[in-house]
């Protein structure tokens, strides 16, 4: 049985495995509590404060996230990551089992605290403190191999989550669910400490802490005000995150006439989480590495501003229950199976020190200073607009994501032009995921750049591989007549790999270059042919 388990992680190691297993038992755990969580005080909220009071505790939710991001920052590399989240488990337990206490007093407005709490503990125990923690035991290539495994495993906790709030919400009052989440964090500090001895036994390759610290997070908001790049994922973030909660109040509003009681909605709730994310194991697993193969990042980044504009379509001319079950799968399953994938894509061609910091500033400030601005606005249009002009607002800030992703894929190229021709930047980190159409783009730059170069890069003569193994084949026999050997012999062996069948008409100039080493690709590669 446990060969049989281990085979279903090919890209393990044995000696990863005791380490693995004890990050994807987190990730499960607490996503499974996480979820409970959300369903309870999700239902809670809309049967007995309703959707109206939304903007106001968007507000409230992101001003209490950022504070607690930014505490957070303050204190992480301090103490031993360990240790820090434990206490944070316990102490995030305990104060909702004091919330859980108000409210079995008959107090309503402790439900806002559960929301705003949801979005809290989400933020920083999950988003910010388990992938800083995680990252301390895998190193770069490590955790690109197991990252997407551990996401798995948190989706599997969603779906077990889902079904224990269906099961709570049909047998116990719906404030069972928060008592639930409670327990279910209590018991991740309890696997955290239970494992202390282990985590000072394995060999700790570094500590991130500096991604999502202060200083880090100063850092990383410099580097915005010189990095395009950096600039227009800011931008996009801002304008997905406007849209989402746009798209959020829309939703909660169909929801809430639709099911008269807090059992009904957390038991919906439930359901739909419990399905989604298997869902989502599915789109995570299967579709998004299809379109990345396909499209590549840069353009992959264009596919969820579309479907959330279509969305809004879709509420506008139809806003019954079957839409908004479609509205909040574009918000959150296709949001974490798709466009987080490819945006955390999206910083590697960042430089290697600021890719950590850009995704603590992005997600950890960033999004909820966003998602402060969207309640702010709901809160001025609310009353002003009708459901067919919110809808269009929604529009407007979904065009405002797809611009800015438009401008992310010019920049992304260019940005992974700039790395590659330093030096900064391996290429086998960012090449599976460049798609066709990135690399053509690559390509024609690459050229353009070579004709101006007498002597080029080290880096540029690492490029024809990737061009060939894409069939772009026309900028290397343009160049394979470049001035300079190394180009020659570069463009002569991709060219080879390829079979490209205009290679005999340049092998027969090849053999008789005044340069040795071309003299010596150009024989091999006619050997090969």
């Amino acid at each position: 049985m446990a060969k049989l388990f281990w085979s279903l992680f090919p890209d393990l190691r044995p000696r990863e495995r005791e380490r693995f297993l004890f990050f994807a038992s987190l990730s499960s755990l607490i996503t499974l509590a996480q979820t409970i969580g959300l369903a309870g005080s999700d239902a809670l909220f809309l049967s007995e404060i309703g959707p109206q009071a939304l903007p106001e505790t968007f507000v409230l939710a992101s001003a209490v996230t950022v504070t607690g991001s930014l505490s957070y920052a303050l204190v992480v590399g301090r103490v031993r990551n360990d240790t820090l989240y434990f206490y944070m488990l316990i102490g995030t337990a305990a104060l909702l089992l004091v919330g859980v206490a108000i409210r079995s007093a008959g107090a309503t407005w402790v439900l806002v605290a559960f929301f705003v709490a949801a979005y809290l503990t989400q933020g920083v125990l999950l988003f910010l403190h388990y992938w800083t923690f995680a990252t301390d035991y895998f190193d770069t290539l490590s955790s690109k191999r197991l990252f997407p495994y551990l996401v798995m495993s948190g989706s599997i906790g969603g779906i077990l989550g889902g079904a224990t709030g269906v099961i709570l919400s049909r047998t116990a009052p719906t404030e069972s669910l928060l008592l639930t989440w409670a327990i279910g964090l209590f018991a991740c500090a309890i696997l955290v400490r239970a494992h202390r001895r282990d985590l000072r036994r394995w060999f700790a390759v570094g500590n991130e802490a500096d991604e999502s610290s202060a200083e880090g997070m100063q850092a990383a908001l410099r580097f915005v005000g010189r990095s395009p790049l950096a600039r227009w994922l800011t931008i996009s973030v801002a304008g997905m995150v406007l849209a989402l909660f746009t798209l959020q109040f829309l939703e909660m509003e169909i929801f809430t006439a639709a099911f008269d009681s807090p059992e009904a909605l957390a038991s919906f709730f439930g359901t739909y989480l419990a399905v989604t994310n298997a869902i989502e194991i599915f789109v995570a697993r299967v579709v998004t590495p299809a379109l990345l193969r396909r499209f590549g990042v840069a353009t992959a980044n264009l596919v969820h501003p579309v479907m959330t504009l279509l969305t809004f379509v879709a509420v506008a001319l139809d806003p019954r229950l079957y839409v908004g079950i479609l509205a909040r799968a574009n918000r959150e399953l296709m949001d974490n199976a798709l466009a987080s994938t490819v945006r955390s894509l999206s910083y590697n061609a960042l430089p290697f020190r600021f890719r950590g910091r850009m995704r603590a500033l992005l997600e950890g400030m960033v999004f909820y200073a966003a998602m402060s601005a969207a309640g702010i606005a709901l809160i001025l249009v609310e009353g002003r607009l009708d459901h067919t002009a919110l809808c269009l607002f929604g529009m407007a800030a979904a065009a405002v994501y797809g611009l800015a992703n438009l401008r992310v894929r010019r920049e992304y190229l260019r940005s992974l032009v700039g790395e590659l021709r330093s030096g900064r930047l391996d290429l086998d980190s960012v090449g599976a995921d460049l798609g066709d159409s990135d690399v053509s783009e690559l390509a024609e730059q690459w050229q353009d750049s070579l004709v101006a170069e007498s002597n080029p890069p080290r880096g540029w003569l690492d490029l024809p591989p990737l061009f060939a193994r894409h069939g772009v084949t026309e900028p290397l026999r343009k160049c394979a007549r470049h001035g300079h050997p190394a180009v020659r012999v570069a463009c002569i062996e991709a060219l080879a790999e390829a079979a490209d069948p205009g290679l005999p008409g340049l092998l027969e100039v090849a053999l008789a270059d005044p340069d040795a080493a071309v003299r010596l690709a150009a024989a091999r590669a006619a050997g090969t042919c």
